[in-house]
Protein backbone atom coordinates (compact mmCIF):
# COMPACT_ATOMS: atom_id res chain seq x y z
CA UNK A 1 0.00 0.00 0.00
CA UNK A 2 2.56 2.53 -0.07
CA UNK A 3 2.19 3.16 -3.46
CA UNK A 4 -1.17 4.89 -2.67
CA UNK A 5 0.20 6.87 -0.17
CA UNK A 6 2.57 8.88 -3.03
CA UNK A 7 -0.01 8.98 -5.21
CA UNK A 8 -0.78 12.04 -7.00
CA UNK A 9 -3.84 15.02 -6.34
CA UNK A 10 -6.61 14.82 -8.38
CA UNK A 11 -6.46 15.80 -12.30
CA UNK A 12 -6.04 19.42 -11.65
CA UNK A 13 -6.81 20.84 -15.33
CA UNK A 14 -9.90 20.50 -16.54
CA UNK A 15 -8.86 19.70 -20.21
CA UNK A 16 -7.11 16.49 -18.73
CA UNK A 17 -10.31 15.54 -16.57
CA UNK A 18 -12.30 15.95 -19.38
CA UNK A 19 -10.05 13.10 -21.64
CA UNK A 20 -10.26 11.14 -18.98
CA UNK A 21 -14.00 11.42 -18.70
CA UNK A 22 -14.25 10.91 -22.38
CA UNK A 23 -11.86 7.62 -22.37
CA UNK A 24 -14.30 6.04 -19.74
CA UNK A 25 -17.64 6.70 -21.79
CA UNK A 26 -15.72 4.42 -24.40
CA UNK A 27 -15.84 1.25 -21.86
CA UNK A 28 -19.12 -0.71 -21.10
CA UNK A 29 -19.97 -0.54 -17.45
CA UNK A 30 -18.33 -4.20 -17.47
CA UNK A 31 -15.22 -5.03 -14.67
CA UNK A 32 -13.63 -7.04 -17.57
CA UNK A 33 -12.79 -3.91 -19.35
CA UNK A 34 -10.71 -2.40 -16.32
CA UNK A 35 -7.04 -3.73 -17.72
CA UNK A 36 -8.03 -2.15 -20.84
CA UNK A 37 -9.25 0.66 -19.75
CA UNK A 38 -6.48 1.61 -16.99
CA UNK A 39 -4.17 0.79 -20.25
CA UNK A 40 -6.17 3.47 -22.35
CA UNK A 41 -5.68 6.43 -19.54
CA UNK A 42 -1.60 5.06 -19.07
CA UNK A 43 -1.45 6.21 -22.77
CA UNK A 44 -3.39 8.83 -23.37
CA UNK A 45 -2.44 10.95 -19.47
CA UNK A 46 0.37 9.37 -18.84
CA UNK A 47 -0.50 7.90 -15.46
CA UNK A 48 -2.81 6.67 -13.60
CA UNK A 49 -4.28 9.21 -10.68
CA UNK A 50 -6.44 7.97 -7.48
CA UNK A 51 -8.74 9.85 -9.18
CA UNK A 52 -8.77 7.68 -11.57
CA UNK A 53 -9.20 4.04 -9.65
CA UNK A 54 -12.10 6.17 -7.47
CA UNK A 55 -13.57 6.46 -11.35
CA UNK A 56 -12.97 3.38 -12.22
CA UNK A 57 -14.65 1.55 -8.83
CA UNK A 58 -17.88 3.42 -9.84
CA UNK A 59 -17.58 3.17 -13.01
CA UNK A 60 -17.64 -0.69 -12.77
CA UNK A 61 -18.97 -1.06 -9.68
CA UNK A 62 -15.95 -2.84 -7.97
CA UNK A 63 -14.52 -2.41 -4.67
CA UNK A 64 -11.65 0.03 -4.88
CA UNK A 65 -9.14 -2.42 -3.37
CA UNK A 66 -9.27 -4.32 -6.41
CA UNK A 67 -9.22 -1.53 -8.94
CA UNK A 68 -5.93 -0.84 -7.01
CA UNK A 69 -4.76 -4.62 -6.94
CA UNK A 70 -5.55 -4.67 -10.31
CA UNK A 71 -3.36 -1.12 -11.23
CA UNK A 72 -0.56 -2.15 -9.03
CA UNK A 73 -0.29 -5.75 -10.12
CA UNK A 74 1.88 -4.69 -13.20
CA UNK A 75 4.78 -2.28 -13.24
CA UNK A 76 3.45 -0.65 -16.72
CA UNK A 77 1.29 1.51 -15.08
CA UNK A 78 2.89 5.06 -13.23
CA UNK A 79 0.84 6.64 -10.31
CA UNK A 80 2.58 9.46 -11.02
CA UNK A 81 2.91 12.77 -13.84
CA UNK A 82 5.92 12.31 -15.60
CA UNK A 83 8.16 15.11 -16.28
CA UNK A 84 8.47 17.63 -18.75
CA UNK A 85 11.29 15.95 -20.34
CA UNK A 86 11.66 12.30 -19.95
CA UNK A 87 15.08 10.20 -19.95
CA UNK A 88 15.68 7.13 -20.98
CA UNK A 89 18.82 5.53 -20.80
CA UNK A 90 19.83 2.08 -22.39
CA UNK A 91 21.33 -0.52 -20.40
CA UNK A 92 21.44 -3.19 -23.35
CA UNK A 93 24.19 -5.20 -23.76
CA UNK A 94 25.67 -2.76 -26.58
CA UNK A 95 25.42 0.21 -23.98
CA UNK A 96 26.83 -1.48 -21.44
CA UNK A 97 29.84 -2.74 -22.91
CA UNK A 98 30.59 1.08 -23.51
CA UNK A 99 30.05 1.68 -20.20
CA UNK A 100 26.30 2.97 -20.14
CA UNK A 101 26.07 2.11 -16.39
CA UNK A 102 28.27 5.25 -16.09
CA UNK A 103 25.35 7.70 -17.72
CA UNK A 104 22.72 6.30 -15.48
CA UNK A 105 25.33 6.85 -12.45
CA UNK A 106 25.95 10.74 -13.90
CA UNK A 107 22.20 11.21 -14.18
CA UNK A 108 21.04 10.28 -10.83
CA UNK A 109 23.94 12.23 -9.19
CA UNK A 110 23.10 15.21 -11.30
CA UNK A 111 19.17 15.13 -11.18
CA UNK A 112 19.20 13.96 -7.16
CA UNK A 113 16.81 11.24 -8.70
CA UNK A 114 16.67 7.27 -8.76
CA UNK A 115 15.36 5.22 -11.94
CA UNK A 116 12.02 5.28 -11.88
CA UNK A 117 11.52 8.62 -10.42
CA UNK A 118 10.69 12.12 -10.95
CA UNK A 119 12.78 15.17 -10.19
CA UNK A 120 10.67 17.56 -7.20
CA UNK A 121 10.69 20.34 -9.68
CA UNK A 122 8.74 17.99 -12.08
CA UNK A 123 11.80 18.75 -14.81
CA UNK A 124 12.96 15.50 -15.46
CA UNK A 125 11.85 11.75 -14.91
CA UNK A 126 14.60 9.33 -15.64
CA UNK A 127 14.19 5.47 -16.81
CA UNK A 128 16.42 2.60 -16.94
CA UNK A 129 15.63 0.44 -20.15
CA UNK A 130 16.77 -2.67 -21.05
CA UNK A 131 17.31 -1.39 -25.09
CA UNK A 132 16.67 1.93 -26.37
CA UNK A 133 17.13 0.31 -29.96
CA UNK A 134 20.35 2.41 -30.76
CA UNK A 135 23.30 0.13 -30.11
CA UNK A 136 25.31 1.57 -33.37
CA UNK A 137 25.50 4.79 -31.24
CA UNK A 138 25.80 2.86 -27.77
CA UNK A 139 25.60 4.32 -24.82
CA UNK A 140 22.53 6.43 -25.57
CA UNK A 141 19.83 8.10 -24.30
CA UNK A 142 16.45 9.35 -25.38
CA UNK A 143 14.82 12.51 -24.21
CA UNK A 144 11.24 12.73 -24.56
CA UNK A 145 11.72 10.85 -28.26
CA UNK A 146 15.14 12.66 -29.16
CA UNK A 147 18.14 10.31 -29.30
CA UNK A 148 21.54 11.17 -28.06
CA UNK A 149 24.33 8.71 -28.83
CA UNK A 150 28.00 8.02 -28.50
CA UNK A 151 28.00 9.70 -25.13
CA UNK A 152 30.87 10.27 -22.41
CA UNK A 153 29.27 11.03 -19.04
CA UNK A 154 30.57 15.38 -19.41
CA UNK A 155 28.10 14.94 -22.42
CA UNK A 156 24.70 13.74 -20.24
CA UNK A 157 25.17 16.95 -18.31
CA UNK A 158 25.72 19.31 -20.91
CA UNK A 159 22.16 17.50 -22.36
CA UNK A 160 20.70 18.25 -19.05
CA UNK A 161 21.84 21.76 -18.52
CA UNK A 162 20.40 22.84 -22.46
CA UNK A 163 16.81 21.32 -21.00
CA UNK A 164 16.70 23.41 -18.23
CA UNK A 165 17.67 26.30 -20.17
CA UNK A 166 14.72 25.54 -22.67
CA UNK A 167 12.15 26.39 -19.72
Amino acid sequence: MEDLVQFPRPLAAKEKKQQVLEIFERYKKDPHYLLPLLNDIQQNIGYISTEVLHLASDHFGIPLGRVYSVATFSKQFKFSPPGKYVIEVCSGAGCKVKDGTDILAVLEAELGIKAGQTTQNGLFTLFQRSCIDACALAPAIRVNGHLYGKLEPKDVLKIIKEYEIML
